[in-house]
């Protein structure tokens, strides 16, 4: 079922594009950070149990601790990640 999954993901964005409905730019990021950023993304959902939003909207309605202290782990490493990045000058 992932394949398929995966597979329709892809097919859906194709199926956008050739219906002419989404213009396609280019991106100045280089293809191996887009790589490797979703691959972190990847493993830190596999990690964390869930996706962010999983867990920030599912988890916290019904009232799952677990998810509670995800998001509480996932704020806290946002804001401290954005704190240093902005002490360091990085844009």
């Amino acid at each position: 079922w992932r394949a398929i999954y995966a597979f329709g993901m892809l097919l859906g964005g194709v199926v956008y594009v050739l219906a002419g409905r989404l213009p396609v730019e280019g991106s100045d990021i280089a293809t191996w950070r887009l790589v490797v950023g979703g691959l972190l993304i990847g493993f830190g959902a596999r990690l964390g149990g869930g996706c962010t939003s999983g867990h920030g909207i599912c988890g916290m309605a019904s009232l799952s601790v677990g998810s509670m202290w995800m998001v509480a782990v996932f704020l806290s490493t946002a804001i401290v990640t954005a704190l240093l990045m902005n002490a360091l000058g990085v844009v």
